[in-house]
């Protein structure tokens, strides 16, 4: 039988990788630029640079507009904040149980 932590070794990124870089890369490839998503969204600048350098998720509304405007499905940014968070609590437990091992020693 397949262990929780097997599955989440096999599912999950090594480690965790926000989705900002992930939108940054999308624009960079297509030659557009931060100032043009808050353009075309009606974002503030400092909302999309709140995302892109790693301060928050992407929120649904955002993923939405971000389909309309750069044609990439809303359900990929929103998996792509759940895979983040889903990565960053495996590494949490991870670091849980290396402290937990470390103070029985």
């Amino acid at each position: 039988m397949t262990e929780p932590n097997d599955l989440d070794q096999m599912l999950l990124p090594p480690y965790p990788i926000h989705p900002g870089p992930w939108l940054y890369e999308e624009l960079e490839i297509r030659d557009l630029t931060i100032e043009w998503l808050s353009d075309k969204t009606g974002r503030p600048l400092q909302e999309i640079l709140d995302v892109v350098e790693e301060r928050v998720l992407i929120s649904e509304d955002f993923a939405r507009e971000l389909e309309q405007v750069l044609g990439t499905d809303a359900q990929t940014w929103i998996n792509a904040n759940e895979i983040y968070l889903l990565t960053q609590e495996r590494d949490r437990r991870r670091q849980a149980r290396r402290r937990s091992v470390a103070a029985a020693d």
